[in-house]
């Protein structure tokens, strides 16, 4: 499902129409070092923010991080303990990937060619954040809710549901960070990005070690998701009081078009160097997605030989809780270091 989402990221990279990036072999730098209108000052050169600005503005990065590292290991033992079998609890984890394939280049062209008074970015962040509290508190709640019978297939509607939204949320919170740093600042930015991510990978794991094995953290999801959603927001609320965007100036002239067809034509009139980013980051993240969705459960229980539906206490379900406890631990970590 860092920021899960993977697949969407890379589509995101040619999410830009064709009609507003310069052409040629260096297109891939110029549209990270393209200035964004409405930026520059009178002389054309673009405001150089100080870095801990910066820094304040790409936190939400290390907040979301926590909740994709939160939400994709527990969501299938959570999904198992609501009824759903383990191998259909765990194909679920692909909401991530799927929904971040199409979500994130209709998010970035809309936000790329938003009108509102309040900024490009800002409007579409602070909606995602909202449908996130929504459709978590209502996935954490599915057993309180409905019946046993539909409290698992609910739960993975929901699932679905959060996918799109963090993907909806991450996308223009870091185009965000890029918009507000200047053509000298991109490398140094990016580099953050990743350090907070790495921090956000270890902030999310030592959470779910604080709520201890499997048992614990499908019987405290409500709990885990309010603890991480108010990280999140947290983090958004700093980002929006720091943050400082003009609205968009469009010209009456100008062909107006939807988010669907902007896509459309990017990706067909994109060149071959993008593409070939494009596919390497998907193939990169299809692998990492399948290996994180299932490593929790092969590791509970292949490797350490455990039974999740063993009774509650008992050596097969300690042995179950215990493998998923190791995998958590040794990918935190892991992650952290990449």
């Amino acid at each position: 499902m860092a920021q899960t989402k993977g697949q969407g990221d890379a589509l995101a990279l040619i999410s830009t129409p064709a009609r507003l990036r310069p052409k040629g072999q260096g297109e891939a730098i110029a549209l990270l070092n393209k200035e964004p209108s409405g930026c520059a000052g009178k002389s054309g050169a673009q405001k150089e923010w100080p870095l801990w600005r910066l820094s304040l503005v790409a936190l939400p990065c290390l907040s979301i991080t926590v909740v994709w590292s939160v939400i994709m290991p527990c969501s299938a033992p959570y999904l198992v303990a609501l009824g759903m079998s383990p191998a259909s609890a765990t194909l679920n984890n692909m909401a991530g990937p799927i929904c971040g394939f199409f979500t994130c280049p209709l998010i970035g062209a809309l936000s790329d060619s938003s009108t509102s008074a309040y900024g490009r970015r800002r409007p579409i962040i602070v909606a995602a954040l909202g449908a996130l509290w929504v459709c978590g508190l209502l996935f954490a709640s599915s057993a309180a809710l409905l019946p046993a019978s539909a409290a698992a297939g609910f739960a993975a509607c929901m699932l679905w549901l959060i996918d799109i939204a963090l993907n909806a949320l991450s996308t223009p919170m870091r185009v965000l960070v890029a918009d507000l740093a200047s053509s000298g600042q991109q490398v140094q930015v990016q580099v953050l990005v990743a350090c907070f991510q790495a921090v956000g990978f270890l902030v999310g794991f030592s959470t779910m070690k604080v709520y201890g094995s499997d048992g614990g953290l499908s019987k405290h999801m409500l709990e885990i998701m309010v603890v991480v959603c108010c990280i999140l927001t947290a983090a958004v609320a700093v980002m929006l009081c720091v943050a400082v965007e003009k609205p968009l100036a469009v010209d009456g002239a100008a062909r107006q078009s939807s988010p669907v067809s902007d896509v459309l034509e990017a990706v067909r009139g994109s060149s071959l160097l993008l593409r070939r980013l494009a596919g390497v980051h998907c193939l990169v993240f299809v692998g990492a997605t399948v290996w994180l969705s299932y490593s929790v459960q092969w590791f509970g229980l292949c490797v350490f030989a455990g039974d999740p539906l063993a009774p509650q206490g008992s050596a097969a379900h300690r042995s179950y809780a215990s493998g998923q406890d190791h995998e958590r631990s040794r990918t935190g970590g892991s992650a952290a270091r990449c």
